[in-house]
């Protein structure tokens, strides 16, 4: 690989329900965010301008990563393909994904992988496809913004606020994955501002830290223009990241 090139899928990481399969190197075909047009062969021009329904097209497709045999036991969850879990993509650029980056999110995917495994190194090659099941009316884009990148917490943690330029009033939704835990428990809660200074809670997720899980919440209505994850300890330690997307 030459200097300076294929730096966005260097730093890109993805994560599947709570484990990491980012790999020691890896490679993406495409993100898909799409809408295909219902096929109306046959139809008069009029009936098919007047139709305005579409197919709506999103997934990770031609993802490739090597697997080192620490990436967080994903050979546990690989080995039983296919199987069904929260995605997250964070878009780390020219280093590491951090707070305001972009990302890309889904709720719920079917991973129909090929996997080969050997005593050291891992070669996972899949796509995961949209569980249909998983859609809904708050469900839009999945594009969305890091609100924390993968981070181990040890005490109550205020993320960074990110700025959406605007307050919009449609909802949206984020991607909680917890990669490790102690047993400890916490509160993840999605908090929203005005002016960056006084903070409402927008969502609270069910996940407690207690294990390893992902989870996908909604919400509706107003979105204020500041967002940030608070993680509240009570106990215990664990290792999280969340990505937040306005509809």
């Amino acid at each position: 690989m030459a200097a300076g090139k294929n730096k966005l899928v260097r730093f890109t990481r993805l994560y599947f329900g709570g484990y990491d399969l980012s790999g020691d190197q890896r490679t993406f075909g495409e993100l898909v965010n799409s809408f295909d047009p219902v096929d109306m062969t046959g139809e008069k021009d009029a009936v098919e301008n007047f139709l305005s329904s579409k197919r709506r097209k999103v997934g990770v497709k031609g993802y490739q990563a090597l697997l080192n045999n620490a990436a967080a036991g994903a050979h546990t969850i690989l080995k039983n393909a296919p199987q069904t879990g929260i995605v997250s993509v964070y878009l780390g650029g020219g280093d590491v994904p951090t707070v305001g980056d972009m990302a890309y999110i889904l709720p719920a995917v079917q991973l129909a992988d090929t996997t080969e495994f050997n005593t050291g190194v891992g070669a996972l090659s899949t796509d995961f496809e949209m569980n249909a099941a998983q859609m809904s009316s708050l469900v839009d884009t999945p594009i969305a913004r890091v609100l924390m990148p993968k981070t181990a917490l040890t005490i109550t943690t205020t993320g960074t606020s990110v700025d959406g330029v605007a307050g919009t009033t449609l909802g949206g939704r984020a991607n909680l994955h917890v990669f490790v835990s102690s047993g400890g428990t916490w509160a993840f809660t999605l908090e929203h501002s005005t002016n960056d200074s006084t903070w409402a809670t927008l969502l609270t997720f069910a996940a407690t830290g207690n294990s390893v899980i992902a989870e996908h919440k909604t919400v509706s209505g107003t979105v204020n223009r500041y967002t940030r994850l608070l993680a509240t300890r009570t106990s215990g330690t664990c290792t999280v990241a969340c990505a937040f997307a306005r509809n």
